[in-house]
């Protein structure tokens, strides 16, 4: 009956409350946190508690995980004499701790890990005591007893200027309708000389901020009501709805799908991907496989390419557009992201191309594009790097005027197995410029003169890369070049070993003349001269 009596009030005042047999009780009872005990509750169920929950104990035993479940060992029973009743106020988030430590959730608990009202806990101790003298006349009542009301929240009082209900909701609501909507929600309002003070009742707990009060008028005076212009200026985004769709749309146009992949993963994941940026930590975990905001895309998009791969989808390309963060001391870092991963065939079975696996031209000709209204593609420079998730002599990073906007490459191969990919995985991950960044075009006439073109074949060492040489020649090329390109690479018979062959075509022009022999030739002569000097590369 007195168990029966708790839980009515429990739904009546949303207090939870707890009955102890007063005689199983040995000593003193306090609040505290767990050391390693054992503890069986009302389900039966052995409990091995940790160093962090917060316990009701006795002298000898713990009595009840606080605002969770009580012990088998102080239960009520039919033939029970004495009872302690017992009525708090517990921190939700220890409460809600325990609940996900323990795996135990109840009445009791579902209400405390919401917050309750910090006033009701004596009005509902005496509602259960009107009701045991009701049901019960002959019963032998203690006076109740108040073992701590210091920590009990103090009523807020917020300040609400008056022109800030009408800059957010966009319409001035009267002084009397503002006093009408508050006094009936219990509050306690008065003037002020920027507006009013309001008064918060106890129980509303969700109502902190001077947001939380126009909230409250917004709602008693109908959205209904609220005007539809849009006055208000729109927040900054890093990646605009626009580009948003820009980059989805083209990747899709590529083969890629849109992956979206948990922002939280567990910390053994993350580190698989270290050097990458330091994930942060949650102070409160769900569980042991969602503890750590991402750092990086490349882990989640792993997880769903292995994911396809085992289930015989051997051409899978995934990209995703997101948010990564990144701890640097106490502050954390956000950053809007793009990644994507391929495996597989190059291009989907077909009649009319052969069959070949996708490579490092096909990631960068996609990044290429993705790049295009922010610079031109022969700004984009790949130079080698090393990663430890990345395949040694497959990786390299991705500049747009010397600075690091990203990375390409393999995945390695021991993640490669640990993952259980069945084949090599192309990863790129790349920082999209700011909206802001966007090129300009600007028209310029063609040269009506014609262009002269001519083709060299180097010595090069193996070490230099095709935009080592192309970089020195722009340099120097007096504003008559107008193209480079890359047609041939040889090695073998005729060339020294340490030494590679690569074949040019430079495109010469000026822009109000037709050039002459002897300037291309001088030219020409610059270019060679300059290249022995800085590579020792030589015509072949």
């Amino acid at each position: 009956m007195i168990v029966d009596i708790v839980n009515y009030v429990m739904l009546e005042t949303g207090q939870p409350m707890h009955a102890f047999d007063l005689d199983s009780l040995v000593g003193l009872i306090s609040i505290t946190q767990s050391k390693g005990e054992s503890f069986t509750g009302l389900d039966k169920v052995d409990r091995k508690l940790d160093d962090n929950t917060l316990i009701i104990k006795d002298d000898k035993h713990v009595l009840a995980i606080a605002g969770v479940i009580g012990g088998n060992d102080s239960a009520v029973y039919d033939n029970t004499q004495k009872i302690l009743l017992e009525s708090a106020r517990f921190d939700p988030r220890a409460i809600s701790q325990a609940t996900r430590r323990h795996r135990t959730r109840t009445e009791s608990s579902h209400r405390f890990e919401r917050g309750i009202d910090p006033a009701v806990q004596r009005v509902a101790l005496e509602r259960v005591v009107s009701l045991i003298q009701l049901i019960m006349p002959d019963a032998v009542i203690s006076p109740i007893a108040v073992i701590d009301n210091e920590k009990v929240p103090k009523t807020k009082s917020i300040d609400l200027p008056s022109d800030m209900i009408e800059r957010i909701l966009g319409l001035s609501l009267p002084h009397k309708e503002v006093f009408k909507y508050f006094q009936g929600l219990g509050f306690v309002v008065k003037d002020n000389k920027d507006g009013y003070t309001v008064t918060v009742p106890s129980h509303r707990h969700d109502v902190s901020l001077p947001i939380d009060l126009i909230e409250e008028l917004a709602r008693r005076k109908g959205y209904d009501q609220i005007p539809m212009e849009l006055n208000l200026p729109l927040a900054a985004c890093s990646l605009p709805h626009d580009e948003k769709v820009r980059v989805s749309q083209l990747l899709k146009y590529n083969g890629f799908n849109e992956a979206i992949c948990m922002n939280i993963l567990a910390e053994d994941v993350l580190a698989d991907f270290g050097g990458l940026g330091s994930p942060v930590p949650l102070a409160n975990p769900l569980n042991s496989k969602m503890t750590h905001l991402r750092h990086s895309l490349i882990p989640g998009l792993v997880q769903a390419a292995a994911y396809n791969d085992s289930r015989q989808q051997s051409r899978v390309r995934l990209f995703e557009v997101g948010i990564c963060f990144d701890l640097d001391g106490e502050a954390i870092h956000q950053t809007n992201m793009l990644a994507g991963v391929a495996c597989g065939e190059a291009l989907p079975i077909q009649w009319s191309e052969t069959s070949r696996l996708v490579d490092f031209y096909d990631i960068k000709g996609v990044i290429t594009e993705l790049l295009r209204p922010f610079c031109l593609p022969e700004m984009i420079v790949c130079k080698p790097t090393s990663m430890a998730h990345l395949h040694q002599g497959l990786s390299c990073d991705v500049e747009v005027a010397d600075s690091v906007i990203g990375y390409v490459g393999v995945l390695h191969p021991l993640l490669q197995k640990r993952y259980g990919l069945s084949q090599r995985l192309w990863t790129f991950e790349i920082l999209l410029p700011d909206d802001s960044q966007r090129k300009i075009s600007v028209f310029s006439s063609p040269s009506k003169h014609p262009q002269v073109e001519r083709d060299l074949a180097l010595i090069v060492p193996k070490e230099v890369t095709f935009n080592d040489v192309k970089s020195i020649i722009q340099t120097i090329s007096n504003g008559l070049l107008k193209s480079i390109n890359l047609f041939d690479i040889y090695t073998g018979d005729g060339v020294p070993s340490g030494y590679k062959s690569i074949a040019l075509r430079l495109a010469l022009q000026h822009p109000e003349r037709t050039l002459i022999e002897d300037e291309v030739g001088s030219e020409i002569e610059s270019i060679l001269h300059r290249l022995k000097e800085k590579h020792n590369i030589s015509l072949r």
